[in-house]
């Protein structure tokens, strides 16, 4: 996928800021989740669900960050760094 934005370097940089922000919390909720004891089996079926999709939530914005810093630095990975 390709883009094009006038964006500064400024707000690409806050961009990616507010990204990483977003993961971070995406990160803790997801870890909150995995130490919660639950007992009913409809909750735990509901917090797997929930953490899948924070996993993909979490892989997706690490894409989107990876094409923004590929904006600033033109290396064209637009992937995970481990993938």
């Amino acid at each position: 996928m390709l883009f094009q934005t006038d964006l500064t370097k400024q707000e690409t940089h806050y961009f990616i800021d507010l990204l990483n922000n977003d993961y971070e919390k995406m990160r803790k909720a997801k870890f909150d989740a995995l130490d919660a004891d639950v007992i009913n089996p409809k909750c735990r079926k509901t917090r797997w669900l929930m953490i899948e999709r924070l996993d993909q939530a979490m892989e997706e914005n690490q894409i989107l960050v990876h094409k923004f810093d590929d904006h600033l630095t033109d290396i064209r990975r637009g992937r995970k760094l481990n993938g």
